[in-house]
Order: C-alpha cells, then structure tokens, then sequence
C-alpha cells in the first residue's frame, strides 16, 4: 500500500520535470524543479504543484484524476506516519467543487484563484496531521455550538 502511493508519488514528480515526455531528465530539469520548490515565488510553486495534479499535462484536472492522486497522497503519508489518514469522499468531493465550481473539471487559473482564497485548502498534501486536527476542532467547535 505504501511503497505504491510513493511509488506514484516519485512517478509524478519525474514526470513534472521530464517537460518534453522524453522518459529521462536532465541535470538542470532536476536542480530547476528543486529549485522552484526551495526558492521559488509563490506562483512558481503553485504552477508546480498543479503539475503535480495534472496527470495528462492537459492543463484540466477531473475529478477521477484528483480523487486518485488524493488517494494516492493520503497512502504515502499514512505509510510515513504509519497510522491511517483518512479522506472521504465527501470531504474529496466537497475540495474538488471548490476548484471546479460547479465545471467537471478545474484548470490552473481556477486552481489559482482558490489557491489564494483559501492557501490551506491542500494542506493534507504537505502536512496532513495539520489538516486532521484542523477537522477534528471544527468538528468539536460545531458540537459544541449546537448543544
């Protein structure tokens, strides 16, 4: 379960930086990516990250595409931490939508724009215990208010 996710993570990552679909990288591809991901503005990383997302480099992410690599981020980090982080389809739905607004598909200027409205929106891509407790305190904010 594990080794697939980072498998496919590492996949998408050498497929980011082979930019011409050659099936190899060079150095500076490789330093570049390293580079924009260390040093890079804040736009540059972003266009990175929606790279990351955009399976079939066709600049338009559906939601089967982003359901999967979700999944996929999910595994990889569940095998890190080695306890499960889970996602449903509810709350994958609910993230898609807000990219989408209500198209089938999102681009990178939608991604853009909800990536500036609400800059934690992937925080379970990089730092998914972060995302858990957030959910979980709004959750236990929410019974609370209700009682």
């Amino acid at each position: 379960m594990g080794m697939d996710s980072l498998g496919f993570l590492s996949d998408r990552m050498f497929k980011v930086m082979d930019e011409k679909s050659l099936g190899k990288i060079e150095i500076y591809q490789y330093l570049n990516y390293f580079d924009v991901m260390l040093h890079g503005t804040d736009d540059e990383k972003m266009q990175q990250s929606f790279n990351l997302l955009d399976i079939h480099r066709t600049n338009k992410i559906n939601y089967e595409d982003f359901k999967n690599i979700t999944q996929s981020f999910a595994q990889m980090w569940s095998a890190a931490l080695g306890y499960p982080i889970p996602l449903n389809r509810s709350y994958i739905q609910n993230i898609f939508q807000k990219f989408a607004d209500e198209k089938k598909y999102f681009d990178y200027e939608d991604y853009k724009i909800r990536m500036k409205r609400e800059p934690d929106i992937l925080v379970w891509f990089s730092k998914p215990e972060e995302a858990m407790n957030k959910r979980l305190n709004r959750r236990i904010d929410q019974t609370l208010v209700t009682k």
